[in-house]
């Protein structure tokens, strides 16, 4: 359970990472004039460029916040309440640890589906990623051609 925790952490602060980044690139081409709404200042992005854009952001930022998000789902170790009511009700060493094993196993199996699917919004957020960038310099591209 260790190591999930390890790697849900690791999912999280990378899914942080990817929203950054997002944003950066987003800041980056509307800091540089390439988002505006004034023909005179430059070249603008085609029509279809900053609605693929923003729509882009909005779903990677969903994908960031699912991953982000608190859950009371996520279990670190064995319950010190079951462990209370094993010996509370005179288990020997050997089932408590039959016990215990089984509780543990059960939780690493609930941390393993909440993982996945962390897991699939984060290479989701990716692919999104990398289709901001490709919009972004398909854009570009088109602009500088029109």
């Amino acid at each position: 359970m260790a190591s999930q925790t390890s790697a849900f952490e690791s999912l999280r602060t990378r899914a942080s990472g990817i929203l950054s980044v997002a944003a950066l690139i987003t800041s980056f081409s509307a800091g540089l004039g390439l988002v505006n709404a004034d023909p005179t200042r430059g070249r603008l992005l085609p029509d279809w460029a900053p609605w693929t854009l923003l729509g882009l952001l909005l779903t990677l930022g969903g994908c960031a916040f699912l991953i982000l998000l608190p859950t009371r789902q996520w279990l670190h170790g064995p319950s010190a309440r079951i462990i209370m009511e094993m010996w509370a009700d005179g288990a020997t060493n050997t089932n408590a640890k039959v016990e215990l094993t089984g509780a543990m196993v059960d939780a690493q199996l609930r941390n393993s589906k909440e993982l996945g699917r962390r897991s699939r919004a984060y290479r989701l957020a990716v692919l999104l990623l990398l289709a901001q960038v490709l919009t972004l310099v398909a854009a570009i591209f088109q602009s500088s051609t029109a």
